[in-house]
C-alpha cells in the first residue's frame, strides 16, 4: 500500500513539474506575452490618419549614348556587371527584336539601376 502512495506522489510531482515548465515555486513568469504580441511590439506602428506616407524613391536610371561598336550586351557588361541583363535594357527602352539589331550611334539608351 505504501508503494502505491509513493508512486502516486512521484507521478504527481512529475506532472506538476511538467505543467509548470520547470519553474520552482514562485518563479513562474506571469507576464508572458504571446509570440504574436512580441512581434507586434517590434513592427512599425501604423501611420496616423493625417500622416503622409512617403513614396519609395524610384530607382535611378542611367542614360548613355551609343558609340561605335556598342551593343546592348556590351553596355550591360560595362554598366551592370553582367551581360545577362541586356534583355532588361531592351525592355526598359521598349525595343523590339528588330530594333535591337538596328541601334544607331548617338542614340540615348536608358539603363536600369545596378
Amino acid at each position: 500500500m505504501r508503494t502505491s502512495f509513493y508512486v502516486s506522489v512521484a507521478i504527481l510531482v512529475t506532472l506538476t513539474s511538467c505543467v509548470s515548465g520547470g519553474f520552482e515555486s514562485g518563479e513562474y513568469d506571469y507576464n508572458y506575452d504571446s509570440p504574436a504580441a512580441a512581434l507586434a511590439e517590434t513592427a512599425d506602428p501604423p501611420p496616423k490618419p493625417n500622416q503622409q506616407i512617403a513614396p519609395e524613391p524610384e530607382p535611378e536610371l542611367v542614360t548613355v549614348q551609343m558609340r561605335a561598336g556598342d551593343t546592348l550586351y556590351s553596355l550591360s557588361v560595362k554598366h551592370l556587371g553582367t551581360g545577362r541583363r541586356w534583355l532588361e535594357i531592351a525592355s526598359l527602352n521598349g525595343f523590339s527584336d528588330a530594333q535591337v539589331t538596328n541601334l544607331s550611334i548617338g542614340q540615348v539608351i536608358r539603363l536600369p539601376a545596378r
